[in-house]
């Protein structure tokens, strides 16, 4: 709190002027009351004196137009803010106590100790940062993020603040706060909650399996199950659906520190999202039982994906696309290359091209293709089958019909220049999704840095409305930065096509193969591209998608709605209702508008189960369409997977931050390592006399009060 006077008053006046205005001041109210006509008593010709000293004072001063300067202090008492995990794991019982309870106790005995001594804010914490009245009794929360608690007490006032942050230091979710030097700038004392000693328990640590699976087909699903501080046993492994249990078997628990893999082998009657439930069965030693249950989704469809990959020729284009698609599960591939004469790679084009889902084009037609597979492929582009394109440069004077006729390439010209270009996402790319490959997000922007370039042999690429850029290059050409568009999509009406321009596609795979780090890159890539094309169901004026199929429960769900008129322009004026049923709980989010029709909103379910999403769009009291998307949330799981306390990370942490990190028993003696010390925060204020009213108020009171008292007592 700011003192109430100043600290220190100056005036920028010299001292013997100073010094002269005062003689000269109290010389003249001498003067005039050494002697009054009436006499009044002395302490009145003081008190007139004072007020005529006062005024001639003040009013000669300012012809030196003097700056008064006041100098306030602010005593600041140092801050601490106590940061309490109230995340799902901080509910494991050990010793017969949570983990939450010994935490408030700790927390309590702070508070104590910090009274009168500092500032101190109780904050609760577990993928975001709450103020709190009282020690949070109750866990829950899904995940644990030590990022953002941290990074938003950084954004405010960092002076003389000090942080306590009370955890189990187990994070789950977000970025490592090891990783920004930024927030180093506030010390952090940890204090570690929970068992550094592996406790009893026996886990699923990971479920392996295809999401795409097709009915009546058998699919294997790999479950690898891992033990802590248990020296074997046995138990039963189970698996069910919809609480029916389709297989259990009794196997051996592996040895503390080791894993076991155990195979089940289902074949799914049904379409649909099918959830499945993978269990343990408990031992009675276990400290932690909600790791012992995983829930996962399968996505079953009715059948493969009957994909023609047609070439005008072989070529490292082909191959690459060859081999991508076959070792897609969920696509059944017919390949045809042409040949000299009626030759054909595999089989003809008409028996490539018969009744199929998807078709993908390199370089088509070839010197080699006849007319009446030109017919051909013209009549199934003209069923509106979805297609992918692939255009290098190599036989362009004969594919570029085709590209204009069923493609709508308005003008594409090649060029003798042929650079290496860079590919990055555009903002159609990114909004679309489709490049969102990873479960990272830095991974997938770090991506676009690690695939190799494209070489890029074409002077112009102009295609027609529908379509849009989702991944392109700069180049500089004739002294100006130009765009380059490396894929193309037009993923709205009846036709449903992409269009990939440029050579060297085909290094995505092979060259990215040794790259352990990022070699499904190209094949995650193609596979949304797939289902893009032919599986969202969205030929309507609304599309729906969500960021995956399956959440656990505490994850936050986005959901993404594209919407167009019945011209399928995008609407950017639409009003978006967005309806969530099922889940025993119905409720209605808020979408925002991102621009070029698309409207994104996100939820984070509270409860397992299968949800339906079903988004409405209106425009002046008109639906424009409606779309519907199925998800299924799933049991929690994250926050149990290590469930011992992780010391080495709050150690680092604390030291890294200047802070220092204490077990549960030596807590109390935190605050002794505290620095405690207030501060004080001088404020300079200067006022320039000359220039204020209040000054010249003053002086007119002053001569205005003596005037007024020697009327009152009769003076001369």
């Amino acid at each position: 709190m700011p003192d109430i006077f100043p600290a220190q008053l100056k005036i920028d006046l010299p001292f013997y002027i100073l010094l002269l205005l005062t003689a000269v001041a109290a010389v003249s109210a001498w003067f005039v009351y050494r002697k009054t006509a009436p006499p009044v008593s002395l302490t009145l010709r003081y008190i007139l004196g004072f007020l005529r000293g006062t005024g001639i004072f003040l009013l000669l001063s300012l012809f030196f137009a003097p700056n008064l300067t006041m100098l306030w202090k602010t005593k600041k008492h140092p801050r601490v803010d106590i940061l309490i995990d109230r995340s799902a794991s901080m509910g494991i019982k050990e010793s017969n106590r949570r983990r939450i309870d010994r935490a408030n106790a700790i927390a309590e005995i702070l508070v104590q100790q910090l009274r009168n001594k500092a500032g101190v804010r109780l904050l609760g914490f577990d993928v975001g940062l709450d103020s709190i009245a009282a020690l949070p009794a109750d866990t829950g929360s899904f995940a644990t993020d030590f990022y953002k608690p941290l990074k938003a007490i950084h954004e405010k006032e960092k002076d003389n603040r000090v942080i306590v942050l009370i955890t189990d230091g187990n994070q789950t979710s977000g970025s490592s706060p090891l990783f920004d030097k930024q927030l180093a700038d506030i010390p952090v004392f940890t204090v570690g909650v929970g068992d550094t000693v592996e406790a009893a328990d026996i886990y699923i640590q990971d479920v392996r399996h295809n999401n795409i699976v097709y009915r009546n087909r058998k699919t294997t699903i790999e479950v690898v199950i891992g033990a802590r501080g248990v020296a074997g046993g046995e138990t039963v492994l189970s698996i069910a659906r919809n609480g029916k249990r389709i297989e259990a078997r009794k196997i051996t628990v592996p040895k503390a520190g080791l894993t076991r893999a155990e195979v089940f082998e289902i074949q799914p009657r049904e379409t649909g999202l099918q959830v499945y439930t993978i269990s343990i069965e408990e031992l009675p030693s276990e400290s932690v039982r909600e790791n012992n249950v995983r829930e996962i989704s399968l996505n079953v469809l009715k059948d493969k994906l009957k994909t023609a990959l047609v070439a005008s020729a072989p070529g490292y284009e082909f191959k690459f696309m060859r081999h991508v698609l076959a070792s897609m599960e969920d696509i059944e591939l017919r390949v045809s290359v042409s040949a000299r004469g009626k030759n054909y790679y595999q089989m003809p084009v008409s028996a490539a091209t018969e009744d199929i889902d998807l078709l993908i084009l390199i370089n088509y037609p070839g010197p080699n293709t006849s007319a009446a597979d030109l017919a051909k492929v013209s009549q199934v582009l003209n069923s509106n089958v979805p297609a992918i394109f692939i255009e290098t440069g190599r036989n362009l004077n004969r594919s570029i019909n085709l590209l204009q006729t069923h493609f709508g390439v308005t003008r594409i010209i090649k060029s003798g220049v042929s650079p290496d270009v860079q590919p990055v996402p555009t903002v159609q790319g990114r909004l679309s999704r489709m490049f969102d490959i990873y479960d990272e997000q830095n991974k997938n922007a770090e991506l676009w840095t690690e695939l190799p370039p494209l070489n890029y042999n074409f002077r112009e690429v102009s295609a027609g409305t529908g379509w849009e850029p989702l991944l392109e290059a700069s180049a500089n050409r004739f002294g100006r930065e130009s765009k380059l568009p490396l894929i193309l999509a037009k993923l709205k009406g009846r036709q449903r096509r992409m269009l990939l321009i440029g050579r060297g596609f085909w290094r995505w795979q092979f060259q990215m193969a040794e790259d352990r780090q990022y070699s499904d890159a190209w094949k995650k890539i193609l596979n949304n591209f797939v289902n893009r094309l032919c599986r969202t169901g969205s030929n309507g004026n609304v599309i729906i998608s969500t960021d995956r199929t399956s959440y656990e429960i505490g994850e936050s769900v986005g959901v993404n709605i594209q919407v167009y008129d019945a011209s399928f322009r995008p609407v950017d004026d639409a009003a978006v209702q967005i309806a969530v049923t099922g889940g025993n709980s119905d409720f209605e989010l808020e979408s925002s508008a991102l621009g070029k029709g698309l409207y994104r909103s996100e939820f984070i379910p509270g409860q397992r189960g299968r949800l339906n999403i079903i988004a409405t769009a209106n425009r002046n009291d008109v639906q424009l369409g409606q779309a519907k998307k199925d998800i299924v949330i799933t049991a929690l799981n994250t926050e149990f997977r290590s469930i011992s306390q992780n010391a080495v990370f709050l150690r680092r942490l604390a030291l890294q931050t200047g802070g220092k990190y204490f077990i549960e028993s030596r807590a109390d003696s935190l605050i002794n390592y505290l620095k405690l010390t207030p501060t004080v925060e001088n404020r300079k204020q200067t006022i320039e006399l000359w220039n204020k009213l209040s000054v010249l108020i003053l002086i007119i009171a002053l001569f205005s009060i003596e005037w007024f008292l020697r009327k009152k007592l009769g003076l001369a």
